[in-house]
């Protein structure tokens, strides 16, 4: 459902494709990723699985989230940016807050370039379009270390978008 947003996020605009940029969208789950390495799927801190009842069995639903992977011969460029957007017809003054979950890891096949924290910043954008009428919140990074194990160290607080809808 999710789909890469193609044009330019900077101003003044360039074209995000004539860099060497590669931008992978990805999902990551319980199922399939647990043993992971370096660092396995967990589900992020407070977060429960929804459970479907069948006839006598309680089955926890496979939970996910979505993943997105820049690589390339020099990564991204400072001030770079890549996202996706997903069209949703959500009323969101119905909610008292937003809560998003981010988590950054190098790439294992890159370890000379070595992401630090605060250098990758995280942003989520949303209103009527993507261009000029929209809010955008975003926060500096910081990357979990390889062999990372608990849902505390994956998904640091620091990380979380913990926005009150109010103050929009």
């Amino acid at each position: 459902e999710w789909r890469r947003y193609t044009s330019s996020l900077e101003f003044p605009a360039d074209n995000p494709e004539d860099d060497g940029t590669n931008f992978d969208v990805l999902t990551v789950n319980l199922q399939d990723n647990n043993s992971r390495t370096p660092i396995p799927y967990v589900t992020p801190p407070g977060v429960e699985r929804e459970q479907y009842n069948t006839n006598n069995t309680v089955i926890d639903q496979n939970e996910q989230s979505l993943s997105l992977r820049a690589s390339g011969p020099n990564g991204l460029r400072p001030g770079d940016s890549r996202a996706v957007f997903k069209n949703v017809s959500v009323d969101m003054r119905q909610f008292k807050k937003l809560k998003m979950f981010l988590h950054a890891e190098a790439l294992p096949s890159d370890p000379s370039l070595g992401l630090q924290d605060n250098e990758m910043i995280g942003f989520i954008r949303f209103g009527n379009d993507f261009t000029e009428n929209f809010y955008e919140v975003e926060i500096p990074l910081k990357v979990t270390a390889p062999g990372a194990a608990t849902a505390e160290l994956i998904w640091p607080e620091e990380n979380e978008i913990d926005l009150p809808l109010e103050l929009l």
